[in-house]
């Protein structure tokens, strides 16, 4: 499969700096990261979150593993993006495989 044209891949955010906690409870922020060359779409998909209550996103987002900017940006659900000066909050990661490789994400957000 080939990857999604750069000419498709019209939409650029900025990703919030990631915290993690390590198992001694001392907590870690990344740096806001920039999106480059991804896909926006409107949507109206319902979909169940891990605790069952039913979600309806307002956006898909496509980053291509391919022609989108950072390579291998990873994605966590709870995450805030910012495109268009608007906040988005990720809460489905749908990753999708070109027979054994990750070929793009599909990130659902509200």
């Amino acid at each position: 499969m080939r990857p999604i044209p750069k000419s498709m891949l019209i939409h650029s955010g900025t990703i919030t700096g990631v915290t993690t906690t390590d198992r001694w409870g001392n907590e870690t922020t990344t740096p806001p990261v920039d999106l480059k060359f991804i896909r926006i779409e409107p949507t109206t998909k319902i979909v169940k979150d891990k605790q069952n209550n039913e979600i309806q996103l307002s956006n898909l987002m496509f980053y291509d593993c391919k022609n989108s900017l950072p390579k291998g940006a990873t994605f966590n659900e709870d995450t805030v993006i910012t495109i268009n000066g608007k906040e988005h909050t990720i809460k489905v990661i749908d990753k999708l495989y070109d027979e054994n490789k990750l070929h793009h994400y599909e990130l659902g957000l509200i």
